[in-house]
């Protein structure tokens, strides 16, 4: 029932983002169904939204929720940016923070690295991290994680 929820929570918010500079990057759904959390977490491709813009999101799906009448118990919605403390999940997130200092963990073959460094460069298949020493090239199918250190 949760991934069916799921998919009609995430039509829903791609709707009300729909012409916009915003863009769903992840969606969780916590607790079961008699006491509900919802976290939807939206980033602008702009690279940052205001707080009152969250605050109309929230407003808007949260009457298309109850208009579809989605969820049967009470719940709790948090419509929210994804914070420098989440991992970029989406390749436009890496695009709104270039010039940032990053974590990344990836692979090379079977052997596991992780590079600290400014996020120099976005192409359509890798990142460019500039570690102070050296520039290195990391596709993103090899990549486990990417957490943004510090807004510079």
């Amino acid at each position: 029932m949760a991934e069916t929820q799921l998919n009609q929570l995430k039509q829903i918010v791609e709707q009300e983002l729909a012409g916009s500079d915003l863009y769903l990057v992840e969606i969780e759904l916590k607790g079961d169904e008699r006491n509900r959390v919802i976290w939807i977490y939206i980033e602008s491709a702009e690279g940052s939204a205001s707080v009152d813009r969250y605050a109309k999101l929230s407003r808007t799906i949260g009457d298309a929720i109850d208009n579809q009448n989605l969820f049967k118990g009470k719940y709790r919605l948090n419509v929210s940016s994804p914070g420098t403390d989440r991992p970029l999940v989406d390749i436009r997130q890496y695009y709104t923070n270039k010039g940032r200092k990053c974590s990344v963990h990836y692979y090379v073959g079977q052997t596991e690295h992780k590079v600290e460094g400014t996020l120099k460069q976005v192409e359509d298949h890798y990142i460019i991290v500039d570690d102070g020493k050296q520039q290195h090239q990391i596709p993103f199918n090899n990549i486990v994680e990417t957490r943004i250190l510090a807004v510079l």
